[in-house]
């Protein structure tokens, strides 16, 4: 995407215009950053890979990682801890 069309999305959809949604019908790309989080609204944990399986399990992976995310809220710990129980 170029800054052209980035400042266009931009002036259409995140800047308060006196008529925004009038303009929407010409915007033709939108970025989100949030992976996950836009459309389900809670991130989740869909895989976990491991280099070496045998060493280390995925599922051991996983302990360790809700282990360490336990004591916090984000919402990214909080999955990682729900995929882990």
């Amino acid at each position: 995407m170029s800054s052209t069309a980035t400042s266009k999305a931009h002036s259409c959809i995140l800047r308060p215009l006196r008529r925004p949604y009038g303009r929407t019908p010409q915007v033709d790309t939108v970025v989100f950053d949030k992976t996950g989080t836009l459309t389900l609204g809670k991130p989740q944990v869909t895989n976990v890979l491991s280099l070496d399986p045998v060493a280390m399990p995925r599922d051991h992976i996983l302990q360790l990682a809700a282990a360490v995310e336990a004591s916090t809220t984000h919402p990214v710990a909080l999955a990682v801890v729900q995929a882990a129980r």
